[in-house]
């Protein structure tokens, strides 16, 4: 495995870290109530419908399974420098992060800085990932 690999290995493996930590931490919140969930983002302002709660306990679920699957892909595919895995990755980490900014930066929920850090690291993972496949290296002859 080359270094370019292994750094696109380790961006897409910490995205999927990342987001396995944050939807574990917010699912930790909602363990006690709507309002210990909320305060996550910082919005705890006021009683919280049981429904915003279950919504942000599926949302919060949702960010594990996805951290799952783009670390698993990491693991399996990209380190193999695969080329199906990283554009697997890839389009699971960007239509994440486009959602992000769309829902979350956009309307100013959020600041971007906030936000940076998986940013990065998915930049990272497309980035080194894709340097790394067009290397030339076969992924079938690992497997």
């Amino acid at each position: 495995m080359s270094r370019l690999s292994h750094a696109g290995t380790a961006g897409f493996l910490l995205w999927g870290l990342l987001h396995v930590l944050g939807g574990g931490a917010i699912l930790a919140g909602l363990a006690e109530s709507p309002e210990a969930g909320f305060a996550f983002y910082r919005s705890a302002d006021g009683p919280q419908s049981p429904l915003a709660g279950a919504i942000l306990g599926y949302l919060s679920y949702l960010f594990v399974t996805l951290g799952l699957a783009a670390a698993a892909i990491a693991i399996f595919a990209n380190r193999r420098n695969d080329p199906m895995g990283l554009a697997v990755n890839s389009l699971l980490v960007l239509a994440v992060e486009a959602g992000l900014i769309i829902f979350v930066l956009v309307p100013g929920h959020l600041a971007f800085t906030d936000a940076l850090p998986g940013f990065i690291l998915a930049a990272v993972g497309i980035t080194f990932g894709g340097i790394a496949c067009r290397g030339g290296h076969d992924a079938t002859a690992t497997r």
